[in-house]
């Protein structure tokens, strides 16, 4: 989750500039700033999951699959869409991951988990980096939950940047079923970490 990625040399004196403008819009610069499209890359970047259990923790990752979101800092408003590629969900153990997809991902039938971001909460500027909380909705083994996700975005002068965050997904009170037994008993919530990278438009 550390990794970063050393910023892309730009060819061309106009297109440095255009990636400029870009940034100082995306951060709000300015009276009249134009909303920026952060289109994250599923090549960069992880998405890990822990889950507390009896006698141990249960620690998985997943793949992004696609994600596009459109930033206005001026008027504190995002929307778009982040896909992720629930099939790719693994914990490294075959006998759980495969309870995991037929019980309770339901993977076959519900490939992606899609959280859709609605609204900006508490947003903080300070240079290049954004903080702030992103409220949505996820759609998951076909419902619907709400979800309030902090996350901190980090602007590169290269056009792009990198988002992080960790949230809890309350997975039992969301209607995912509940795979504890008699002699294993697991926590309900998954704690959920992410490390994405965006180029900036």
């Amino acid at each position: 989750m550390e990794r970063g990625r050393a910023p892309r040399m730009l060819g061309g004196v106009g297109r440095l500039a255009g990636v400029g403008s870009a940034l100082l819009l995306a951060l709000g610069a300015g009276s009249r700033a134009e909303p920026a499209l952060l289109t994250l890359d599923p090549e960069e970047g992880e998405i890990r999951f822990r889950l507390g259990a009896t006698l141990h923790t249960v620690r998985g990752s997943l793949r992004l699959a696609s994600g596009e979101v459109e930033l206005d800092l001026e008027r504190g408003a995002i929307s778009g869409r982040v896909a992720l590629d629930a099939r790719s969900a693994q914990t490294g153990i075959a006998a759980r991951d495969r309870r995991m997809h037929e019980e309770v991902l339901e993977s076959d039938r519900f490939p992606e988990i899609v959280f859709l971001p609605r609204e900006l909460r508490g947003l903080r500027r300070a240079g290049q980096v954004v903080e702030a909380e992103v409220a949505g909705v996820v759609r998951i083994r076909g419902l619907e939950r709400d979800l309030v996700v902090p996350l901190r975005a980090r602007f590169e002068q290269s056009g792009g940047a990198w988002i992080e965050g960790s949230f809890a997904v309350p997975y039992l009170r969301w209607g995912l079923r509940d795979v504890s037994s008699f002699l294993l008993r697991v926590e309900p919530e998954v704690q959920v970490s992410v490390k994405a990278r965006a180029s900036l438009r």
